[in-house]
């Protein structure tokens, strides 16, 4: 088969996964599924996995193509790329690209061919400052693809890797598969951990320090080079620190940033008032928090829109707000408490 991996990152090691990777992988092949979607937070390994099983299943394609979205290419410049690999390999003639519909040629491409497309960040299309899974104006187009690839009928599968689950309307579930990755378990953070043997800490500081990363594996990678560098190797000379300092460095601290900032204004409403309770909030208790709030009436809108973001835990019929995401609003609390005080709305500021 032909490949291109042009645009992918450096594969990095994948830490557990197995289940996902193994069900994932069944689901590329089916034939059935043609648009899949990994969703989940930044650095909770989303690009890994995807890399794995796209490698992982490249002998039965007859194309591989991975497109990073990165930097928001347009939709034209993604298509065009992508179509004169095909075409070149095909032997095709290449005056077929000056067609005005490449969403039309591509969907042609993939009913002709096996193919695997990979999109990474689809999140970075997708518009921010209002609820999750809209497009950039000017990049409609990206949704309106993922809409008619999932729609007709091809050989083909449309892999993506996103922050936000896109919003696709009208098509049966059967085609379409969405996995949302969560931290993941002790153990196999602690292979994470094992990594670093330099390290000292006993079972319970190492179990605290996972917990407190909630098993993400970007934050506890981070924490650990933070512990080797500056706190002696010592796990416990850490978690002594973040009694009174804060967990996230500058850099995880930006990333939250930047996720807080995409969120609509309803969204931060609710995000702050799930983020100053410890416990878990059933939906009646949530109701009441938010009955004298402006965001009253558009409470289901924002909460559906926070899970879509992978930033609300629903459990057992109770509500959560990511841990990291908690943590980050709080930490914001903290430093700002008396500019808060004095201001009815949310306006965090990294």
């Amino acid at each position: 088969g032909h490949q291109d991996w042009s645009e992918a990152t450096d594969p990095v090691k994948l830490y557990g996964r197995l289940s996902e990777f193994t069900q994932l992988r069944q689901m590329v092949l089916d034939k059935q599924h043609r648009l899949i979607q990994i969703l989940g937070m930044a650095g909770v390994g989303k690009t890994a996995l995807a890399t794995v099983i796209a490698r992982a299943v490249q002998p039965e394609f007859e194309f591989v193509i991975w497109k990073s979205l990165h930097h928001a290419p347009t939709t034209h410049t993604a298509l065009t790329s992508i179509l004169q690999f095909l075409v070149k390999r095909t032997g095709k003639n290449i005056k077929l690209l000056t067609r005005t519909d490449e969403k039309e040629l591509l969907i042609e491409q993939l009913q002709k061919h096996r193919c695997l497309l990979v999109f990474d960040h689809f999140d970075s299309v997708l518009c921010g400052d209002q609820y999750a899974g809209y497009s950039r104006q000017g990049y409609e187009a990206y949704r309106e693809l993922l809409q008619t690839v999932a729609e007709i009928a091809h050989q083909s599968c449309l892999l993506i890797t996103s922050r936000e689950k896109p919003r696709v309307m009208g098509v049966e579930d059967y085609h379409i598969y969405s996995l949302r990755l969560n931290g993941l378990p002790l153990s196999e953070c602690q292979q994470i951990c094992s990594d670093y043997t330099s390290l000292t800490g006993t079972t319970e500081e190492w179990r605290s320090l996972i917990e407190r990363c909630d098993g993400n594996p970007l934050i506890l990678k981070t924490a650990v080079a933070y512990i080797q560098d500056y706190f002696d190797g010592r796990v416990s000379n850490y978690l002594q620190y973040l009694k009174h300092g804060r967990l996230l460095f500058s850099d995880l601290r930006d990333l939250l940033s930047q996720q807080f900032e995409r969120l609509s204004s309803v969204e931060k409403e609710l995000a702050y008032r799930l983020a100053i309770h410890q416990k878990p909030l059933s939906i009646s208790q949530f109701r009441e928090e938010i009955m004298l709030s402006t965001t009253q009436q558009f409470w289901l809108e924002g909460l559906d829109s926070l899970h879509r973001r992978s930033l609300l835990h629903r459990q057992g019929g109770n509500l959560s707000l990511d841990l990291m995401m908690k943590t980050y609003i709080n930490e914001c609390l903290t430093e700002q408490r008396d500019n808060f005080l004095s201001k009815p709305k949310l306006e965090i500021v990294a």
